[in-house]
This record gives C-alpha cells, sequence and structure tokens, in this order.
C-alpha cells in the first residue's frame, strides 16, 4: 500500500477526527526501542490495525549483567510475545482477527491485578484512549469513579 493509498483509507476511516490522537501516539512510539530499533509497522500495518489504540509499551528495564535470564518471565506485559506466552500460560486463545491490544486486555484480566493493568490504563488514560471506560470496567467490575477517569 503506498501513500496514495493510505491517504485514501485515512480519508475512508475519517482519521482527521482523531489525528491528534493519532499523531501523539507516533510521537511517543518513536520514543520506544521497538522503533528505535527499527521495528515500527509500516503505514498501511498501522493504520489497517488502528496500532494508536494499543497503547505506548514501557521499554524494558536495562538487565543487571546476569539478570538477562530471568527477565523475560518477570517483564511480560512489555512486549507482544511475553503477552503471547502469558495468554498461553493462562489459556488465553486468541480470536480469530481479534485486534492484538482486545487479547492483551484479556490476558491482563486473566493474569489478575498488577503492574500490567496499572500500565495499561494509565497509558490508555494519559492518550485518552476511547476505550479506557469499558476496559477499567472489564478489569474490576465497575465504571471508575472520577477520580479514576
Amino acid at each position: 500500500m503506498d501513500r496514495k493509498d493510505c491517504s485514501q483509507r485515512w480519508g475512508r476511516k475519517g482519521l482527521d477526527a482523531i489525528a491528534d490522537q493519532i499523531i501523539a501516539h507516533v510521537e511517543a512510539m518513536k520514543g520506544t526501542q521497538q522503533w528505535k530499533d527499527g521495528f515500527e509497522p509500516a503505514p498501511a500495518t498501522y493504520l489497517n490495525g488502528e496500532r494508536w489504540n494499543d497503547g505506548v509499551p514501557a521499554d524494558p528495564p536495562k538487565a543487571a549483567a546476569g539478570s538477562a535470564a530471568g527477565s523475560q518471565a518477570s517483564d511480560w506485559w512489555q512486549t507482544a510475545p511475553g503477552v503471547e506466552a502469558k495468554g498461553s500460560e493462562l489459556s488465553v486463545q486468541r480470536k480469530a482477527g481479534e485486534e492484538f491490544w482486545r487479547y492483551k486486555v484479556r490476558v491482563f484480566k486473566k493474569a489478575g491485578e498488577g503492574k500490567w493493568r496499572d500500565e495499561l490504563l494509565a497509558d490508555m488514560l494519559r492518550t485518552k484512549n476511547t476505550a479506557y471506560t469499558a476496559v477499567f470496567e472489564f478489569f474490576n467490575g465497575h465504571p471508575p469513579t472520577e477520580g479514576q477517569a
């Protein structure tokens, strides 16, 4: 898909209405180690997958010498392979055609309370993600109160 196709898709999806959200997400992602290492998605992939709804992953902390082996399991929620491994461990299967961020939310729910939920909700709130209220309610069984939104 070339620039013209992406531009047409942008128009069809009405993305001008959320351009600020998308631009803010791209700017935030540019600072992640993943994008610095060259693993940013192609524009078509970004648009088709509505990647701005995925949030911004925290870069894993630099491992101290000799601690790399144990770090993979301890920060599983920070990478897609880690989330997939945890999902497999918890018997959470990704549904056909399911967006990754939705799968990740289901894995986080099954994993229970933890930094993974806190970081995801904080990121959704910071980026003004429209799914924040629904995800909060899915995790907690009630909508956020005034101080939580």
